[in-house]
């Protein structure tokens, strides 16, 4: 694919980095701490505030910004008029804490539509964003020499949810999690051991299926014969 340079300067000058201190610094101060009381703290508490709110790190949350403007994904791409550190961190908080469109209103002083409609615009570029986060190594599909033998964790995760209407029945119990005893969906989540790196995610699915009939169905079809992962005793064949 060819790139046009004169839009490839066009777009890195238009670039707005900022550091994770930076980012810190803004969003503590958006949720209710001052600079007086930032620099009175350490880092450390300061970042597990950052943390209370937003979910990522301060880090992780310099590394989006900056990559929603870099990205060659088009559906993840943020253009100059979106380009908004506010809107982004209140994604994040949306996503992490789901607070209810009274408490979002008294955090970011912005109206309901307004938190709604620029929360899951983010959320959006987010989602689109992960097809170059989540990416399963080439050299695990290969025999190549120095691969390791043991390559991944896996785990199931339930995220609760309402249930599904079924066509007959007044309960959908392919939907029933037994881990919160109510209706869920059900994801695998998948780490490499070597590095900190989601490699695969299978979901959402229903949470009536076992974590080892999710594993049987995708996952284990990935893995080279010999290889081995690392995971509880819900994969237990």
């Amino acid at each position: 694919m060819s790139i046009n340079m004169d839009d490839e300067i066009a777009r890195l000058a238009g670039l707005e980095i900022l550091t994770p201190d930076q980012i810190m610094t803004e969003s503590l101060k958006l949720v209710g701490f001052d600079l007086k009381r930032q620099q009175r703290a350490s880092i450390i508490t300061n970042i597990a505030r950052f943390k209370a709110f937003f979910g990522a790190s301060p880090a992780d949350a310099a590394n989006n910004w900056e990559d929603l403007q870099t990205t060659d994904i088009k559906d993840a791409l943020m253009h100059k008029k979106e380009k908004d550190l506010f809107y982004l961190l209140m994604a994040f908080h949306f996503l992490f804490c789901y607070p209810t469109k009274y408490k979002a209103e008294g955090i970011f002083k912005v109206s309901v539509r307004t938190i709604y409609k620029w929360a899951w615009f983010f959320i959006g570029k987010l989602a689109a964003l992960s097809g170059s986060k989540i990416t399963w190594p080439e050299e695990w599909d290969t025999d190549a020499e120095g691969v390791p033998e043991f390559l991944l964790t896996v785990d199931g995760v339930h995220c609760r949810s309402f249930e599904p209407v079924h066509p007959t029945l007044p309960k959908n119990k392919k939907a029933f999690s037994h881990k919160f005893h109510q209706s869920d969906y059900a994801n695998e989540v998948t780490l490499s051991i070597w590095e900190n790196h989601v490699v695969y995610i299978n979901g959402p699915l229903l949470a009536g299926k076992s974590d080892l009939e999710i594993f049987r169905e995708g996952l284990k079809k990935e893995i080279l014969k010999g290889k081995k992962v690392v995971a509880n005793q819900g994969l237990l064949a």
